[in-house]
């Protein structure tokens, strides 16, 4: 079944979706369909998972995982902060050209 994307979407062949099976929420690990109140509750849980101590034993091998993951959700979900990636200089802007 083709999905069609939205504009200014970037589509990746051979992606997730492509597969058949959808993409796994990378806080909560969740695989329904992405709606803005599940993408609310990804940022929410972010945010829980920054503040919780002790620090979980398998974030502390992914040093700046949750503190990226947490930047994407203020940009993406409450238009609040810097946009996570420079994208003028990440050489993503002349590829999608």
């Amino acid at each position: 079944m083709a999905v069609e994307a939205a504009p200014g979407a970037v589509v990746v062949p051979g992606g997730a979706a492509a597969a058949g099976t959808g993409a796994r929420a990378p806080v909560t690990k969740n695989t329904s369909m992405a709606y803005a109140e599940l993408v609310e509750a990804e940022c929410l849980a972010a945010e829980a998972l920054s503040m919780r101590r002790p620090v979980p034993s398998w974030m502390l091998n992914q040093p700046g995982w949750i503190e990226g993951m947490v930047a994407t959700f203020r940009w993406m979900c409450l238009r609040n902060g810097p946009h996570p990636v420079n994208v003028q200089h990440s050489g993503v802007e002349s590829a999608v050209r």
